[in-house]
């Protein structure tokens, strides 16, 4: 089961205004073989396919973590690189948006996510910003984009 966002879907929620302290992990770059101490990420290139950086004049190869924002690990660039879970998602969402209620539902092919109401006037449920996927932290992070699309939840101003 997918647990976080990737990089990429993380900047995605930062650019539709999610604030980038919410999200409890970050990726960090480390000399490979040691994680001992992060390497700043603006000292970090990619090469042949690889990530580098030069360290006391010999170029060597990096690999990238992703670590609890609470480490013990200096990240000072953290900033750069915040990686949202899936209990930073449940936060986020509202659990209810003018009487409609969030659902998330599991089924054969996978998770449902959406907001909810009874209609007493039909018996039916009306639905809002229906998603789902197969990973429950894909339709939950489908549902927060149309919430910060919708501007349901208030924007971030930086």
């Amino acid at each position: 089961m997918k647990t976080r966002l990737t990089v990429e879907e993380s900047a995605r929620l930062i650019k539709l205004g999610v604030d980038p302290k919410m999200a409890s992990m970050c990726m960090l770059y480390f000399a490979e073989g040691d994680t001992s101490e992060p390497i700043p990420s603006w000292e970090v290139w990619k090469g042949c396919g690889k990530l580098l950086c030069n360290i006391f004049d010999e170029v060597e190869n990096v690999e990238c973590k992703i670590v609890p924002i609470d480490s013990d690990y200096d990240q000072s660039s953290k900033e750069e690189t915040p990686i949202f879970t899936l209990a930073d998602i449940l936060s986020i969402l509202p659990k209810e948006i003018n009487d409609y209620h969030l659902n998330i539902e599991a089924s054969e092919q996978g998770y449902e996510a959406c907001y909810t109401l009874w209609d007493y006037e039909v018996e039916a449920y009306l639905f809002m910003g229906a998603t789902e996927s197969p990973e429950l932290i894909d339709a939950l992070n489908q549902l927060l984009m149309w919430c910060l699309e919708q501007k349901i939840i208030k924007q971030n101003k930086d």
